[in-house]
């Protein structure tokens, strides 16, 4: 697999770097960053990932593949998520309301029967929480403009 073409948005990597060890690196960076943390911290875990794969790699080397998986280093090029046109962020409430729906019916609609219904909604909210925490994106298609679409 050609490295050069097999990654996105990222520095120029070291001929010597697997694409295995790359994609783990680029998916700590990504996760680090969606969990909020700044560009010192997500390339001080980039590298930590490294040394636990490669631990015999001389210093040089280590520089230039976090380099190559956070290309800046003081983390200026990266924006949060934004939705996309037609989109907008789902609440809290309507997060937990799907899942609260979910828990309690099946795929074709019909209630689950486990008499659960009560804690559905519980568990949903909490689910839904943690979500929220953990920084995941959950969008939702925008309502629709009109004067013939808000029911009149």
């Amino acid at each position: 697999m050609d490295q050069e073409g097999a990654v996105e948005s990222v520095g120029r990597v070291p001929a010597w770097l697997d694409v295995p060890t790359l994609r783990a690196m680029e998916a700590e960076r990504a996760r680090m960053l969606a969990w909020g943390r700044d560009a010192l911290a997500t390339r001080d875990a980039v590298r930590d990932l490294l040394l636990a794969r490669r631990p015999s790699l001389p210093l040089a080397m280590i520089e230039a593949a976090v380099a190559a998986a956070v290309p800046d280093a003081e983390g200026l090029s990266y924006s949060p998520p934004v939705p996309a046109e037609g989109e907008r962020p789902a609440t809290r409430a309507e997060v937990a309301e799907t899942l609260s729906y979910a828990l309690r019916f099946g795929l074709d609609g019909k209630p689950r029967g486990t008499g659960h219904e009560h804690f559905a909604p519980l568990a949903a909210a909490q689910l839904a929480e943690h979500l929220m925490r953990a920084n995941f994106r959950i969008t939702r298609p925008a309502p629709p403009k009109g004067l013939h679409c808000q029911g009149w």
